[in-house]
């Protein structure tokens, strides 16, 4: 069975590192290579900065060969992401927006989070922790290499299944506050 990642960037602000680190040489010959994935999807958003960057990135892989025997699919928004891809995957890679998160975790799927350290109050940190200490995503933040090591210390790990909700938002987000 064809293993599959795939990269959502987030559908506001495109996050650029999460493309450059997946669209990079060393991240697909690990990928394809070493742990045997044969699909990549890498949604990157709207803006034109994106679909700049994605086609310089993917000019520069398809000169290093480093993508051959890997389905390599670029794709802007899709408005049914979850059901035509996040569904379909192996693995996920994402930003740390809330959204993503919970969208990837109900379809059980493994998550990893690169978190954006751009943004100014860095709530990304504070929600992709949160969900870590419940061991339903593991997170990384910074430097390439620690990237790829995740990725490959990922596709060897179990992660918890996030727990469905016991009762309304309301109750849920009352009670954790309550028994905090």
């Amino acid at each position: 069975m064809s293993k599959s990642i795939l990269v959502t960037t987030g559908a506001t602000v495109t996050f650029n590192k999460l493309i450059q680190y997946t669209l990079d040489p060393e991240f697909i010959q690990l990928v394809n290579h070493k742990l045997g994935y044969h699909k990549v999807v890498i949604q990157y958003g709207n803006s034109n900065e994106a679909e700049s960057l994605v086609s310089t990135l993917k000019q520069k892989l398809l000169e290093s060969s480093s993508s051959s025997g890997l389905d390599l699919q670029l794709i802007k928004y899709d408005s049914q992401l979850v059901e035509n891809y996040t569904s379909k995957s192996d693995l996920v890679i994402s930003h740390a927006g809330t959204g993503s998160i919970l969208d990837t975790l109900r379809c059980h799927k493994k998550l990893l989070v690169l978190i954006n350290d751009d943004l100014k109050d860095n709530h990304q940190l504070e929600i992709a922790s949160a969900f870590e200490q419940l061991d339903v995503l593991r997170y990384v933040k910074g430097e390439f290499d620690n990237f790829l090591q995740l990725v490959e210390e990922i596709d060897g790990t179990d992660l918890k299944q996030l727990e469905e909700p016991k009762g309304s938002i309301m109750e849920n987000i009352i009670f954790g506050e309550v028994t905090i």
